[in-house]
């Protein structure tokens, strides 16, 4: 599917909600031959909780130990054990089919540490696709680590949108600036250059 056509299946289908208000879904898709693990961005307190703990914490998962957002760090370990049984069984009923992993917002924050456990339980590299994704990782020593957990990575950036902004002192990955010129006064518009906008930017010209 197309990007535009994945930002909205992502904003609008229906999730599971388990552990720290984390919303998934994982879905086979015969036709493009891809298994996806889907992550829905922020609606509800919790985890606007989650999105304003700015402080660091180690995200231990193997010897080197990663540094992270406190906040995405906690509702993923509140949730990631069923989550990765669930999407690493629906990876092996489909051997052939390529792993994606994607996610709006704090989902696109959620899918980067996806990303990483996945890689670290399967040895598997995913393709990961982001919209609007705060940034994650604090530690310019864990970027070469973390590029080798994924086949490709996109992380669409709306230049409007400060969410893809912060926090400031946090590390992205990948990250690819899409619509008009940034413009500081129009960062107030976050219902529409966060949650709507991507629909209608014209990624054929990237």
């Amino acid at each position: 599917m197309t990007p535009n056509q994945l930002f909205t299946k992502i904003r609008t289908d229906e999730y599971k909600k388990i552990g720290e208000d984390v919303d998934y879904k994982v879905e086979t898709i015969h036709e493009e031959k891809a298994v996806y693990l889907m992550f829905k961005g922020s609606n509800s307190g919790i985890d606007w909780k989650l999105n304003f703990s700015f402080g660091q914490t180690v995200y231990d998962n193997q010897k080197n130990q990663l540094y992270a957002h406190k906040g995405f760090i906690k509702a993923w370990k509140s949730a990631n054990d069923t989550i990765m049984e669930e999407y690493i069984n629906a990876c092996n009923e489909n051997p052939d089919y390529t792993p994606i992993i994607c996610g709006h917002s704090l989902g696109g924050a959620l899918s980067q540490l996806a990303m990483e456990d996945f890689c670290f339980r399967t040895s598997r590299k995913p393709v990961v696709i982001t919209f609007g994704s705060p940034n994650v990782w604090s530690k310019k020593t864990d970027m070469d680590y973390l590029r080798g957990c994924y086949e490709s990575i996109v992380q669409y950036a709306n230049n409007n949108d400060v969410v893809p902004k912060v926090p400031p002192f946090y590390l992205p990955l990948n990250k690819i600036p899409v619509g008009k010129k940034s413009c500081v006064l129009k960062w107030v518009r976050i219902t529409y250059y966060h949650c709507r906008s991507y629909e209608y930017i014209d990624y054929t010209k990237l």
